[in-house]
């Protein structure tokens, strides 16, 4: 094996464990459940409605990393009737990371006019 193939594969693992390690360091140092109150706080403040995130906040980096959210309840703004605005079960939100990488087309469609 060349001398070159030699440092490229070290190049290329070199970068894989870099990326493998900070993905487990943010699994392990960050809590989204820390940022519900400042969630909350922001949608009251931009919307003047009161947002109720009943479940957990969850992320998830592998496969795919994600964010998702639990049971939640969006209110009514004043003056109109008291029931909820929106109302959910539970949302994810999911980006596929290796798309994004191996996309080839450049990062906006084409058009032929």
């Amino acid at each position: 094996m060349s001398k070159l193939w030699k440092i490229l594969i070290g190049i290329v693992a070199t970068i894989v464990v870099v990326l493998v390690g900070l993905a487990v360091a943010v699994a392990l140092i960050f809590e989204p459940n820390d940022y519900r109150p400042w969630i909350v706080d922001t949608v009251e403040q931009s919307t003047g409605r009161q947002l109720a995130l009943e479940g957990d906040l969850d992320l998830t980096l592998f496969p795919c990393c994600a964010v998702a959210v639990g049971p939640a309840t969006l209110s009514n703004p004043k003056g109109f009737p008291e029931e909820a605005f929106a109302q959910l079960d539970g949302a994810a939100l999911s980006l596929r990371i290796w798309p994004l990488i191996v996309r080839r087309d450049g990062p906006w469609p084409t058009s032929s006019i």
